[in-house]
């Protein structure tokens, strides 16, 4: 897994979130996930709860087929807009994710 720190430093007090994403059929869609997690005091990780799922069903369509790089970034674009509306969240997250594109794509941001 890569790590991500998304503010570029990393701190011990960010939050950690894992995200991933998946294709099936490259002409009918495919899905995302992310998980905020913590360590418990044995240095396990653990779940803490709050999750996000989604899915996008695309048609058919030979000309635009959708791609595993487009699921992480939902799943990265949910996990970061549920963490600044909902959780009002104002500093960086360390993420864990495997898809090296999504990676070096949020990187070149410089604050989200």
């Amino acid at each position: 897994m890569e790590k991500l720190t998304m503010n570029n430093k990393v701190d011990k007090t960010l939050p950690m979130a894992v995200s991933d994403g998946s294709v099936r059929n490259s002409t009918q869609g495919g899905i995302w996930a992310w998980s905020i997690i913590d360590y418990d005091e044995q240095g396990n990780l653990i779940l803490i709860g709050i999750i996000g799922k989604g899915r996008e069903r695309a048609l058919p369509l030979t000309t635009q087929p959708t791609h595993s790089y487009r699921m992480e970034a939902l799943g990265l674009l949910s996990l970061m807009t549920f963490a600044r509306y909902d959780l009002k969240w104002k500093g960086g997250i360390e993420l864990h994710m495997d898809n090296k594109g999504v990676i070096q794509t949020c990187a070149k941001c410089n604050k989200w």
